[in-house]
């Protein structure tokens, strides 16, 4: 059987419709209607079968293999509105290859040496993706300037089903938060079923407009304080590892020093988002299409990818928590604190 989701052949018909059953490997056999398997089966959902969850942890967490493809299929219960469903689904859709480095990182540099201005210089200007977005948005705003479509006041809570922006606590963690567990090999102490089955919606006491949220009751503080704590030693003990980091920032410069030579459909690595053509096949398979090739342009891109894959990966220097006094530094100020207690003479 596949080892991130197995397609069950067997279908049920409920009424007039058609059920698929997908099996899963963390919340086993889960029921999709017609219209989420129009949406799995497009080209755009199947790519992420070729995004690893946790970009290069994979490399330091040798189970670490799992895919957003199936994150996404584990964000939906049958509890949920078919526009939730769709929202758990399509949440990831967007994603670039290596989990975060591609949007974090490997954007960051890409500002600051000014390549992404130059990547859309040919495609639109501000004052027309300005004038876009207001012809857009303003078609679709109702009498009272709220876009059309939108849940009311007392249905807010439906946006934190995914995406908590109250608590922290929704779907995507709980889902990501077992998943990435289970293929690490890390401890998850929290119950998420009693989490999921005892939430309620209740209106906000300390809020002024008693907006309505989801709420867990008291006796479930000891589980939420376990998920978050799970959260902590995730991002400590896989997100946050020295390997992990190392290597994220091996790929950052590996795509940077390939961005001139590598196309994805005739397009760079730094034109990619401006093409729905390349951006659907622009997965971590990147790496393979390095590996695979032979050409002298490419050369110290395919060393350091050969150093990825079989080491020594980048120094860890250290770390330290950010102070009050330490962010009101520049970025030149902090670098040359830096090269006072390193052998490294620059620093990118």
């Amino acid at each position: 059987m596949d080892q991130e989701t197995a397609k069950l052949n067997e279908r049920k018909e409920v009424g007039n419709k058609m059920y698929n059953y997908i099996k899963d490997s963390v919340h086993g056999l889960m029921t999709f209607e017609p219209i989420c398997m129009r949406i799995i089966d497009t080209l755009q959902f199947q790519r992420l079968r070729n995004l690893h969850q946790l970009g290069a942890a994979n490399f330091v967490y040798i189970g670490a293999t799992h895919s957003r493809f199936e994150h996404c299929l584990g964000l939906i219960t049958k509890e949920d509105v078919m526009c939730i469903k769709i929202a758990g689904l399509c949440h990831d859709l967007d994603h670039g290859p290596f989990s975060h480095v591609f949007d974090g990182l490997f954007l960051d540099q890409l500002r600051k040496k000014n390549i992404i201005d130059e990547a859309f210089k040919g495609h639109m200007s501000k004052d027309q993706w300005t004038c876009l977005l207001s012809t857009v948005i303003e078609r679709y705003l109702d009498s009272n300037g709220v876009l059309c479509g939108r849940p009311s006041r007392n249905q807010r809570f439906l946006y934190d089903i995914v995406n908590n922006a109250h608590s922290g606590l929704d779907v995507d963690k709980l889902d990501y938060f077992m998943r990435d567990s289970l293929y690490t090999g890390a401890k998850m102490s929290c119950d998420t079923d009693l989490l999921i089955r005892d939430a309620r919606v209740l209106a906000d006491r300390e809020d002024p407009n008693k907006l309505m949220v989801i709420c867990f009751p008291e006796k479930l503080v000891g589980q939420i304080m376990q998920a978050f704590r799970t959260r902590y030693e995730l991002h400590q003990y896989v997100y946050q590892h020295r390997g992990v980091r190392a290597i994220d920032y091996m790929l950052c410069n590996l795509l940077i020093s390939a961005n001139d030579h590598l196309t994805v459909k005739r397009q760079r690595i730094s034109e990619v988002m401006c093409s729905m053509e390349a951006y659907q096949h622009f997965d971590d398979r990147v790496l393979l299409k390095i590996q695979e090739s032979d050409g002298a342009e490419l050369s110290e891109v395919r060393s350091l990818l050969n150093r990825i894959f079989s080491k020594p990966y980048y120094d860890f220097v250290g770390k330290t928590a950010l102070t009050d006094h330490s962010q009101q530094k520049s970025v030149n100020m902090l670098l040359n604190e830096l090269q006072q207690f390193s052998d490294v003479s620059t620093f990118r």
